[in-house]
């Protein structure tokens, strides 16, 4: 059988845009906290890729210093990633920083398989697919990652299917899948 290509994806503009950047007004010299910056990050990036961020987490918030970093767990329709976030520059009040994702950080939810490749493995197999069950919650978003998850579908079958990491960007992993003969 013909592996079918499909993608779980947090939108096309933050898979594009991987490094965006944002001004935030503070009310003092001290910096942002982590649940600011996090408040700031949900806003702009939902605001630009016109997509609802799941979470955002991050690590610490901002000194009001150029060149000072941290990093934010970042998670969207499936997908989670590490973004690096910078402050480029202070003007006043105002906290200007950038952010982008972490190369190789990308991880692929496995109870968003289940949506995405629900539709087309009825289309391709003849059969509604109930469930997916991997080895582990997330799958490394490293091209050539492959794992071996068990396939249920609502009349009681079960069988394997192998999902293959094909490419990871931004905020986007694709995959392939294929059913296991056995």
């Amino acid at each position: 059988m013909t592996a079918l290509r499909l993608s779980i994806a947090a939108g096309g503009a933050l898979a594009l845009a991987l490094l965006a950047g944002c001004s935030v007004s503070i009310g003092g010299s001290d910096g942002m906290s982590a649940p600011t910056l996090e408040r700031e990050l949900t806003d702009e990036a939902e605001s630009q890729a016109d997509t609802e961020l799941d979470s955002v987490e991050c690590a610490t918030g901002l000194k009001a210093e150029t060149g000072d970093r941290t990093q934010c767990e970042v998670a969207v329709q499936g997908v989670r990633a590490t973004w690096d976030v910078e402050v480029t520059s202070v003007e006043g009040s105002t906290i200007n920083f950038e952010w982008e994702v972490q190369d190789g950080s990308q991880l692929l939810e496995t109870e968003a398989l289940l949506g995405s490749i629900g539709p087309d493995f009825e289309q391709q197999i003849g059969l509604e697919l109930a469930g997916i069950t991997c080895p582990q919650p997330l799958i490394e978003g490293t091209v050539g990652t492959t794992v071996v998850c068990e396939a249920t579908t609502t009349n009681g079958r079960t069988g394997d299917i192998e999902i293959t990491v094909t490419s990871a960007s931004g905020m986007k992993v694709d995959f392939s899948w294929r059913p296991l003969d056995g």
